[in-house]
């Protein structure tokens, strides 16, 4: 099970992400995260992910790719999600020594 939701203001979007994300989940983030759109340009996001209990590669890809594009902050609280966190905001040449 999966679940997205979108909080926004006049400062920020935060996307808070509940379960595992995989599979199709990966897609609907994807489309979450796109119709946001320009909005994107006038506000920060911050990605939530206290409450991801798993990524899967894609997953791992698009998180990455969102930090990139959107500057995206995120929301961790354990060993575990700062550790997904860690991995979004590597470098594309930091992953590939690994």
């Amino acid at each position: 099970m999966f679940k997205i939701s979108v909080h926004s203001d006049t400062d920020a979007h935060t996307i808070k992400l509940e379960g595992k994300i995989m599979g199709v989940w990966v897609d609907e983030l994807n489309a979450v995260w796109r119709s946001l759109g320009p909005e994107l340009h006038a506000t920060q996001l911050c990605l939530d992910v206290r409450g991801v209990s798993f990524v899967d590669a894609r997953g791992k890809l698009l998180l990455r790719e969102m930090h990139q594009a959107a500057n995206a902050s995120f929301l961790a609280d354990s060993p575990l999600t700062r550790r997904f966190a860690q991995d979004a905001m590597q470098r594309v040449s930091e992953t590939a020594k690994e």
